[in-house]
């Protein structure tokens, strides 16, 4: 089975991608029925053949929804807010342009301790972020895991 071998490889190499999988939800829409899917929500659309065997006509829209409060965060060429945030933009340019390229002149011994605590700042913020929110750890997104 491809698909199965397909999802092998892909947990091979992202193990967390595996509690996602196994986690998701699937919908299957009718004519005339949209699905809201709410802003960060991590998301794969299939079109799938119609009633009958027969390939339709499907169309798939994406819109992001600006709050009125993260305007000035956004790109004010970006009339569908597609772009990642301008603050967001900037720290993975600079995590591009300087924090990689000056990470990958280390040794693999030092490349590999300070990718890994890099990683776990960036972890620690983003745990920071969900304690603040109210989330509660675990499922797909529990990054205790993670080394």
């Amino acid at each position: 089975d491809p698909d199965r071998r397909n999802l092998e490889k892909l947990w091979r190499q992202f193990p967390m991608a595996r509690g996602a999988w196994e986690s998701r939800h699937e919908v299957m829409l009718k004519e005339g029925e949209v699905l809201f899917i709410p802003a960060l929500w991590l998301h794969c659309t299939e079109a799938c053949l119609g009633d009958g065997g027969s390939a339709g006509v499907c169309v798939s829209i994406n819109v992001f929804l600006k709050r009125a409060e993260m305007e000035a965060m956004h790109d004010p060429k970006d009339v569908w807010a597609n772009r990642e945030l301008l603050p967001a933009q900037e720290a993975f340019k600079a995590l591009e342009d300087k924090a990689l390229p000056a990470l990958c002149k280390l040794p693999a011994e030092y490349r590999s301790f300070y990718g890994r605590k890099a990683a776990a700042a960036l972890l620690g913020l983003a745990r920071e972020a969900e304690t603040e929110l109210g989330l509660v750890a675990g499922g797909c997104g529990d990054l205790d895991g993670v080394p």
